[in-house]
């Protein structure tokens, strides 16, 4: 259960895109080509791909006529095409395009050409999604070596690659192949900024990674790192500090509550915050305010009743004296706001669990009471679409457990009656992840039963012929369904 955990938490990390690769690709002609670009381009962005699609047929068909159909500079229309399909779910279109516009670019200019990167990467995101993961790990590397031949092995332009790359590992449980790509993107960072400023969103980065992997004393190194870094840069009291002081205190919001670890450290952090927002020359009382506020919430999650009162009321007279913010306050305080909640219930469960669950689009309500402590009370079930009873328990379980910054009145923690949650699953592709690895597991063995046979039965010594290959045995490849 290691890969489905992981891969949940992987997801803030690793998002496919479109339009980013599509921006390298400006037109060199100033005729309606670029007008239909930059549209394409555009439409990209805000996912309006049938629109967008549009779009780059104009500009295919403009390149096109003008210049033949073995035209380098069809490579950017085809590659804008191949990210429609891909945004409409078509994803054997999207890859034939990509295709094309690799084959164009190889036929043109040669086969380590730095142009090829783009339609590499969109061929490798296409492949992923159809889940044929060799063939899209081959794809990426290629992509990354073609970085490394045109900028060089330390080069930033292969970080989208590389953290594909990551996804591709975690996918296929090759945790430790994972490790080392997130390892090298850090070390290509250092390369490029050394202890800079410039450093700290790589630092970060690879902090969140550590968090994903459950090594959360390694992730706080690298927050520490990058404060240091600032600090050094900007000094002791600058606004930017805020940061990684955050960082290390939500750090160890994902270790089991201990109420010495909770007054530790990480409120230590969250009160250097609230003092670098206080001594700005002209402090901005909301943003002092939310600092009081998130102190309050850690004292919640760390069961310090009186204390997440006191830092509530602070928040609640912070924003009071300013006139010009009163709607921050009802932003802020006007209903219960959730703190704590483990959304996976089955991350942990056993493979045979996952696939007793129900398929489809799963949805259960809840209502609540959240008292003036942030803690859930009078739970009850409104809508139950889930059908499985063991769900269901860990469900009720995890909503009981969570914690919710309570609504405030006039600076007063109120209990809040009737608090609607609605959670949402599909479990579908958890499940095609198990069944797909025990049918490449079965395959396995098979091969290994008549290999054996073959040895066994073979007496004289002399070769015996496998039988021939039926579409039951070709049929997993052919589908793409990989683990």
């Amino acid at each position: 259960m290691v890969k489905i955990n992981l891969m949940i938490r992987l997801l803030p990390i690793v998002i496919f895109g479109s339009s980013h690769a599509l921006a390298e690709s400006v037109p060199a002609a100033s005729d309606d080509r670029v007008s239909a670009f930059t549209r394409a381009a555009d439409l990209l962005e805000e996912n309006r791909f049938e629109e967008a699609g549009e779009h780059c047929d104009q500009w295919h068909a403009a390149v096109a006529a003008a210049e033949g159909e073995g035209s380098v500079n069809l490579v950017a229309p085809i590659t804008c095409l191949g990210h429609v399909y891909f945004g409409l779910d078509q994803l054997l279109k999207s890859a034939s395009h990509f295709e094309r516009a690799i084959k164009l670019l190889e036929e043109n200019i040669g086969v380590f050409a730095s142009e090829l990167r783009a339609p590499l990467e969109g061929l490798g995101n296409t492949l992923s999604t159809l889940k044929q993961y060799d063939a899209a790990l081959s794809v990426y590397l290629r992509a990354k070596d073609i970085t490394h031949r045109n900028e060089g092995v330390f080069n930033l332009v292969q970080t989208n690659i590389s953290n594909r790359l990551t996804e591709i590992y975690a996918w296929t449980e090759d945790l430790s192949a994972a490790d080392r790509e997130q390892r090298f993107l850090l070390h290509a960072n250092e390369e490029n900024y050394g202890n800079t400023p410039q450093l700290t969103p790589a630092l970060k980065h690879m902090a969140r990674w550590h968090m994903i992997m459950q090594r959360e004393d390694h992730a706080r190194k690298q927050y520490r790192r990058a404060l240091a870094i600032l600090e050094a840069a900007y000094g002791p009291n600058d606004i930017r500090l805020a940061g990684p002081l955050n960082d290390i205190a939500n750090s160890f919001l994902q270790t089991p509550r201990d109420r010495r670890v909770m007054s530790g450290e990480g409120v230590r952090a969250l009160k250097r915050v609230i003092s670098l927002y206080e001594n700005q020359e002209y402090p901005d009382m909301a943003d002092v305010a939310r600092a009081w506020a998130r102190l309050g919430d850690w004292h919640v999650r760390g069961g310090h009743r009186g204390r997440a009162q006191q830092a509530y009321e602070q928040a609640w007279n912070k924003l009071n004296s300013v006139r010009e913010t009163p709607l921050d306050v009802d932003s802020m305080f006007d209903e219960p706001l959730e703190l704590e909640f483990e959304a996976h219930p089955v991350a942990n469960w056993r493979p045979s669990q996952i696939l007793r669950l129900p398929p489809g689009n799963l949805e259960i309500v809840f209502s609540f009471t959240v008292d003036k402590h942030g803690r859930v009370r009078d739970l009850n079930v409104i809508k139950d679409d889930v059908g499985s009873s063991q769900l269901m328990t860990a469900l009720r379980s995890n909503v009981r457990s969570s914690r919710y910054r309570p609504r405030i009145l006039d600076g007063v923690p109120v209990a809040t009656d009737n608090v609607i949650k609605t959670i949402k699953y599909n479990f579908d592709s958890a499940r095609d992840a198990i069944l797909a690895k025990r049918q490449a597991a079965v395959v396995s063995d098979n091969e290994e039963d008549d290999a054996a046979k073959l040895l066994d039965g073979n007496t004289d010594g002399v070769a015996v012929a496998p039988a021939p290959e039926t579409d039951a045995d070709t049929n997993e490849e052919s589908t793409g369904n990989r683990p």
